[in-house]
């Protein structure tokens, strides 16, 4: 093959200027046998094989990029792309950081590293390394990717180079390769970079978004009804305008008719919190108007600003200095930076006209880390695709039709090389789908290539057709589905703003057998009603939200989270519905989220409305099954709808008789992880407390994760993948345990931003028909292949995976992942020959394809349930990742265990090694855990020290040796017992003082609270734990509700009573507890935010204002002491005896006259959200003294 190099032109000052690639030349090379390409001053680039064969090798540079690829790869075979340009630079000694933009359209992982020689006479330490060296693996996409390496380059660094290590074949460009100091650390985005595919329009429709009117107005008024009762005709209408523009061929055009809403959108755009943003547009209208402009996040989370529009083109420019904060001209609402959306890391720029205005737009930039910037057309050839069917659902064995439109945008002609591929969910390239070919376009010329696809039999799902012209990426997004059978009851949506009959037709599609709809909406009243006729005639069973009254007449605004004393006028509304809908609505679920109402809404009458408490849901529910029953006596009643799955709050209610009005309890699974916290406890702990209660159902009615609303570039992209694998690994957990049904959050067609939806946006190449995500098809491909089956076991494979067997009747199914750590390729035993191995999509697999990672697969046989649990047991697992995890617990003031917990599926032998003193451990099982007691080299205490532990397993052939961090608090023993009532005197002298040092400031924190301290102490005797905290803060100021006394001064106490949550685990448990205590009504007040589940111990624990805790608050001129008294039963399941340990944080809340400033925290984890447990210090009761 031709060898060739070329000229680099190449600066160096303290950091490295960005490639130009130009001047280049032909020259051959023999040592090492590759590729070389060389530049002025020495630059020198490299491409070459282990194997010094080059006939596998090809490089080709074009504009903007070098484009080498690598045909094939022998087994060991190593491909290196090396860098020798930083050679006239000082670098030893310094922190820098390697910067390589890159891309690969078939998506490959790769390697980026920096190394070089090190003189030892140049280099203060005796042993230093002569080989210096730092790796990264990092995954590249087919958009251009900012991959970086930071590295402490060594004293006597006498030669540096960088190196793109290549482990498959594939095509691979590098666009830019720098080496800077190292600044904080960046997400990876770059400076610059027109983040949006068509700002100036010449794509057509690619890269905007919008909504398609058909699905998005009701299905019964024939209006869209969306926001705060207000009803609208129309939608706002956009085209493109090949006569009116600012530059190139054409510019967005957008009309407002009367009474019509809906904004014009572009694909979503990243930030980064606390790093500049810009956007700009050039902009003109028919008529002087003001244009709502911004970038929208989620619903209630945005920036915006006004541009005053006149009638000729101006540019437009949304300078946001720091993401997060503030930017000049604009406002923005909700949080920015780390509000519900803040997952997903992007933001659509949108556009709103207003009523009877024609606006145009052109040339739409958008970049991070820079305050100005302007749109350029970085390509002469650029394209657009479409499919023959808008929708984007075929069957099995239909062709699906692909134009794809290219155009030269340049005055002289163009060449141009087109690739084709179709690949799956994970990004993956489909075999026999390469397609490539090259066309010259004469100067402005357009022309459409059509392609027939066909795919495989077996595929199923979320597909993407990518082609790439000459670098840019263009994306086609579609779906392959069997012909539906029935609606699977199990399988759920949450469904709101849509129309009803296009909504049924979805449903059927996916199999979706429950709804569930929505009382109170955005001030709609009743609005989940209009739903119910429909459904019933689809044989969709309706489960529908009943709501607070807060639009009744005398209920204040904003005091949804209230109930009035009197029901007569709510129930009065409601027998109405009912009557109106007998028969249609099979169960009526009462109130959602009950749990975190308190303190959201002031009282302002508590002779008229209660406080939202655990007695006051009771006696609610009980009313409301009354009247149902009287009016619909078939229906179901459900609750509490608990955000969480709050097994103590929801056993409260079942204590105070709320158990006697419910036939199914309902709970919202949301959390971190489906098995972190692990959703399969909750439910077991649920189910076995409510046993004490009644005989009931249980159903999960709202859950998800946050996704994009769009795809960039129309590529099915990660976050859509987590949702659906978060999604249908919980539900598969809930199914697995025994719950009636699942319902996912949330079904629309009318999405702007970040959210729970499950529906994808269209734009003008689909008529803006809305399309499905994939979690979508995730659902389906679940309630195909496991049906209506009965989970008969849960086969234990390691503490990081999971495996449930499914007995459907006709087959039996398993359902398994690994949800934590690095991908394991499986191979089935052959007694699972005959078994159809299937992704999460429903498409099947060969066996040798089977791959254990975070998205579950299903093995379906005709064998019995053992012989699928055999067969699986005697499958090959690589299991790539540690079969133990350690962990460090105090025991005593100098002595410690070492607590292993095995990850993995066998059972385990081995040794620990701390300092001189060696421990054995045999037979371990697979996920469970055992402690091993060492002795410590200094006394443990709040500072943390480090712990070297090296961990042996000889016949596994493995060994770590880590530093582990180890601290704690031991308390002392009262001596007599305490009284709570704010003197300190009869504390033992032993109960020092612990200074809470971990600040939280809110946005009225000042000088005053910079000055607050705070000092806590704890004892024990048999029957109580004690702790005072003195605050140093000389005016308090309460809080205005008893629910929400977290709000003004005051303390808040937790307790992780089996220290059981682990590092990675957000939220509480059912073990855990946490008080908020406080002056309200001139009162010590104690209230129980959470509490442990009676399954413990049998003790109900109710939420609320507690009068088990002993309270006493001191006020002193200066400081305010309060000082408890817990009784075993307030902190159960810990008991309080000589040695026991649980984990424990302490928090004051710090307010001033305009409410919550901040707080101090003992350690992390109070005053996060969610909580984090794990980050609680160790508490440890010490020996108790003489009396």
């Amino acid at each position: 093959m031709n060898q060739f190099c070329f000229l680099l032109t190449w600066a160096f000052v303290f950091s490295s200027a960005a490639l130009e690639w130009s001047g280049y030349r032909l020259e051959r090379q023999a040592d090492p046998a590759g590729i070389n390409l060389k530049g002025p001053a020495k630059a020198l680039i490299q491409f070459y094989s282990s194997t010094k064969q080059t006939d596998t090798l090809r490089a080709e540079l074009r504009n903007e990029y070098l484009e080498v690829e690598v045909t094939a790869m022998q087994p060991q075979e190593e491909v290196k792309v090396r860098f020798y340009l930083f050679h006239n630079r000082e670098l030893a000694d310094r922190k820098m950081t390697l910067k390589l933009t890159a891309s690969s359209p078939t998506a490959e992982n790769c390697a980026i590293l920096l190394e070089g020689q090190v003189d030892p006479r140049k280099s203060a330490r005796g042993d230093v390394r002569t080989h210096f060296w730092k790796k990264r693996t990092v995954p590249l996409s087919i958009e251009r990717t900012l991959l970086t390496l930071d590295a402490e380059l060594p004293e006597g660094l006498i030669g540096l180079s960088a190196r793109l290590d290549i482990t498959r074949p594939g095509v691979y460009r590098i666009y830019d390769i720098t080496l800077d100091e190292t600044k904080p650390e960046t997400s990876g985005l770059e400076p610059g970079r027109n983040y949006l595919a068509n700002g100036g329009a010449e794509r057509g429709w690619y890269g905007t978004a919008g909504w398609n009117f058909d699905y998005v107005k009701m299905h019964d008024s024939g209006k869209i009804e969306l926001w705060r009762n207000k009803k609208y005709d129309r939608l706002i209408e956009a085209a493109l305008d090949g006569r009116e523009k600012f530059a190139g061929q054409y510019s967005f055009r957008i009309f407002a008719p009367k009474n019509s809403t809906g904004s014009f959108m572009f694909q979503p755009v990243p930030f980064e919190v606390g790093r500049s943003a810009y956007l700009s547009a050039w902009m003109k209208a028919d008529r002087k108007c003001r244009v709502t402009y911004g970038l929208f996040l989620a619903n209630g989370i945005a920036y915006e600003k006004y541009a005053e529009v006149g009638t000729e083109w101006k540019k437009y420019e949304f300078p946001i200095p720091e993401w997060g904060k503030a930017a000049p001209g604009a406002w923005f609402y909700g949080d920015p930076a780390h509000g519900y959306s803040s997952p997903v890391p992007y933001s659509m720029p949108n556009f709103m006209v207003p009523e009877g205005a024609t606006v145009w737009l052109d040339n739409v930039f958008y970049s991070v880390g820079i305050d100005s910037g302007e749109f350029r057309q970085e390509r002469a050839v650029t394209a657009s695709a479409k499919l023959d069917r808008d929708s984007g659902l075929y069957r099995p064995g239909e062709t699906i039709r692909s134009t794809l439109r290219v155009r030269n945008t340049a005055e002289t002609p163009q060449t141009a090389t087109i690739r084709r591929v179709m690949r799956n969910f994970l990004g993956e390239d489909l075999p026999g789908t390469v397609h490539s070919e090259k066309i010259t376009l004469a100067p402005h010329e357009s022309r459409e290539l059509g392609a027939e696809l066909r795919p495989t039999p077996e595929l199923r799902g979320a597909l993407n057709l990518v082609y790439d012209v000459e670098g840019e990426t263009t994306g086609v997004y579609f779906g392959i589905l069997d012909r539906p059978a029935a609606p699977a009851p199990r399988l759920g949506l949450n469904l709101w703003e849509l129309n009803g009959d296009r909504a049924v037709e979805w449903l059927k599609e996916f199999r979706v057998g429950t709804v569930r709809t929505w009382g109170g909406f955005r001030d709609w009243r009743y609005h989940g009603l209009r739903y119910a006729e429909i459904l019933h005639k689809a044989g969709i069973r309706n489960l529908y939200v009943v709501a607070p009254p807060a639009s009744l007449r005398g209920m204040p605004l904003k005091a949804d989270t209230l109930l009035p004393k009197d029901y007569a006028e709510w129930f009065r509304e409601l027998a109405g519905h009912i009557d109106r809908h007998r028969g249609q609505i099979a169960i009526y679920e009462f109130l959602n989220e009950f749990n975190i109402w308190r303190g959201r809404s002031k009282n302002p009458d508590p002779a008229v409305y209660d406080e939202p408490t655990p007695d006051v849901y009771a006696k609610a529910v009980t009313a409301f099954r009354e009247l149902l029953k009287q009016h619909d006596p078939k229906a179901l009643v459900a609750g509490p709808a608990t955000c969480g799955t709050d097994v103590p709050f929801t056993l409260n209610l079942l204590r105070l008789g709320a158990g006697k009005s419910l036939d199914l309890i309902t709970e919202h699974s949301y959390r971190q992880q489906p098995e972190c916290p692990d959703y399969e406890e909750d439910l077991k702990s649920l189910m076995e407390g409510a046993g004490a209660y009644g005989n009931f159902r249980f159903a999960q009615t709202e859950a998800g994760m946050i996704k994009l609303p769009q795809l960039p570039d129309n590529l099915i992209e990660r976050y859509g993948r987590a949702k659906a694998a978060w999604d249908v690994r919980n539900m598969l957990i809930g199914w697995a345990n025994g719950v009636d049904h699942y319902s996912h959050f949330m079904f629309s067609f009318a999405t702007r931003g970040c959210d729970w939806g499950v529906t994808l946006l269209g734009n003008g190449d689909n008529g803006y028909v809305p399309r499905p995500s994939v979690a979508l098809f995730a659902y389906r491909a679940a309630a195909d292949l496991i049906g209506n089956g009965r989970c008969v076991e849960r086969l234990r494979l390691g503490t990081n995976y999971r495996c449930y067997l499914f007995d459907r009747g006709n087959a039996r199914v398993a359902a398994l992942w690994k949800w934590n750590g690095a991908p394991d390729k499986m191979v089935p035993a052959s007694s699972l020959r005959f078994a159809a191995v299937y992704d999460l999509m429903g498409t099947r697999l060969a066996p040798d394809r089977l791959v254990l990672r975070e998205f579950p697969c299903y093995i379906v046989t005709q064998a019995s349930v053992e012989e699928l649990k055999r067969g699986i047991l005697d499958s090959h697992r690589e299991e790539n990742s540690e079969p133990l995890a350690a962990e460090l617990i105090p025991v005593g003031p100098e002595e410690f265990a070492v607590q292993l917990e095995n990850r993995s599926s066998r059972f385990l032998d081995g040794f620990i090694q701390v300092g001189e003193e060696k421990r054995s451990f045999r037979n371990l099982p697979p996920e469970e855990k055992t402690r091993l007691a060492f002795r410590t080299a200094e006394p443990i205490s709040l500072h943390e020290q480090e712990v070297i532990v090296e961990i042996v397993l000889p016949k596994e052939k493995w060994a770590r040796k880590s530093a582990l961090p180890l601290l704690g608090l031991f308390v002392p023993s009262a001596v007599s017992p305490i009284t709570a009532d704010g003197n300190l005197a009869d504390w033992p002298d032993a109960a020092l003082p612990i200074p809470l040092k971990l600040k939280g400031k809110d946005k009225g924190w000042g000088q005053d609270e910079e000055a607050v301290r705070a000092e806590a102490r704890l004892a024990w005797d048999d029957d109580f734990l004690y702790l005072a905290l003195t605050a140093h803060k000389p005016e308090l100021f309460p809080a205005e509700n008893a629910g929400a006394l977290w709000r003004g001064d005051g303390i808040q106490v937790a307790f992780d009573t089996i220290r059981n949550a682990s590092a990675e685990q957000r939220g509480y448990q059912d073990d855990d507890f946490e008080y908020d205590i406080a002056l309200f009504g001139g009162k010590p007040t104690v209230y129980r935010a959470r509490g442990s589940a009676a399954t413990y111990d049998s003790l109900g624990k109710p939420t609320g204002i507690t009068e088990e805790v002993r309270c006493g608050i001191r006020m002193l001129p200066d400081r305010v002491i309060y000082e408890l008294a817990f009784p075993k039963s307030a902190v159960s399941p810990f008991r309080l005896e000589e040695g026991a340990s649980m984990r424990f944080n302490v928090l004051l809340n710090i307010a001033n006259s305009g409410g919550r400033a901040g707080y101090l925290q003992l350690t992390p984890g109070i005053g996060e959200f969610p909580k984090w447990p794990a980050k609680f210090i160790d508490l440890v009761l010490l020996p108790q003294q003489p009396k």
